[in-house]
């Protein structure tokens, strides 16, 4: 067969199937290799990878990013047509040239995820449990939370999701049954946790506060309405402690309250 250039070949079918023969040269003698045996067992460096649209690959990249010792692999899959990128690589995949990247680690043991430019910092570590690094779990749907239907229930379980924390001030405004001799003040604070709300606060007189009887509102104002009549407990200061009832947003004394410089409070209820 007389020699021909390269360019006078007939083009090959394309893609190849990696049965394809091509001749190298090994050791000072030519051989010949297979198309698939190019590149198997070695690493290929790329500085980009384009994956066309519309069709179905899988890519599986393993990197050591500057910083981590060898035992922790950066592992990063593209999934076919579904375009899923477990790794953002910010249109490189060169971590040392200053690029903020997220990272997936694995080592033996646990998986990693990371983020950074040349040193990664791992900011959620899963394994058998899920450690979180310098970062907060956010909800992101309100009434979605930490569902704990795993347990077994009481026979009147209505719910086992948590769902809910907020802890803050609020301000009580006089109630229509507290008698205020001198200039009124207040302060107030609440945690809520899933249903449950406890608010603390203090109503004082320059002079007093009082009131007269009992079953009167002494505050209003509470940061969540109660869902149910609740029960807790009001003292004035340096006298004994007397119960409490709250009412949607007011609290009522139980019995009088005699005159005192303030008015302490502290009650547990169901929004």
């Amino acid at each position: 067969m007389a020699n021909k250039k390269i360019s006078a070949l007939t083009n090959a079918t394309t893609p190849l199937d990696g049965t394809e023969v091509l001749p190298i040269v090994q050791s000072g003698a030519t051989v010949k290799a297979t198309v698939a045996n190019l590149t198997a067992g070695r690493p290929v460096t790329a500085s980009a990878v384009n994956i066309v649209a519309g069709t179905s690959a899988t890519l599986g990249v393993t990197v050591s990013p500057v910083g981590w010792p060898l035992s922790h692999r950066l592992v990063t899959v593209l999934s076919g047509n579904n375009s899923m990128w477990s790794v953002n690589w910010n249109g490189t995949v060169r971590d040392d040239a200053g690029y903020s990247c997220s990272y997936i680690l694995q080592d033996t043991s646990s998986i990693y995820f990371a983020v950074g430019t040349t040193s990664p910092v791992v900011v959620f570590k899963l394994d058998t449990a899920a450690t979180f690094t310098g970062i907060n779990l956010v909800q992101g749907t309100a009434a979605k939370g930490i569902n704990f239907t795993a347990n077994t229930p009481a026979a009147g379980m209505t719910s086992q999701l948590l769902n809910w924390y907020e802890e803050g001030n609020w301000t009580p405004t006089a109630g229509a049954g507290l008698t205020v001799i001198g200039t009124f003040s207040s302060t107030g604070t609440y945690t809520r946790v899933g249903r449950q709300v406890t608010i603390t606060g203090s109503l004082n007189g320059t002079t007093s506060v009082a009131t007269a009887g009992g079953g009167v509102a002494i505050c209003a104002g509470i940061p969540f309405a109660a869902g149910s009549t609740s029960i807790g407990i009001a003292a004035g200061v340096w006298t004994a402690p007397i119960g409490a009832v709250i009412i949607s947003t007011t609290l009522y004394s139980a019995t009088a309250i005699a005159a005192t410089g303030t008015i302490l409070f502290s009650v547990t209820y169901q929004v």
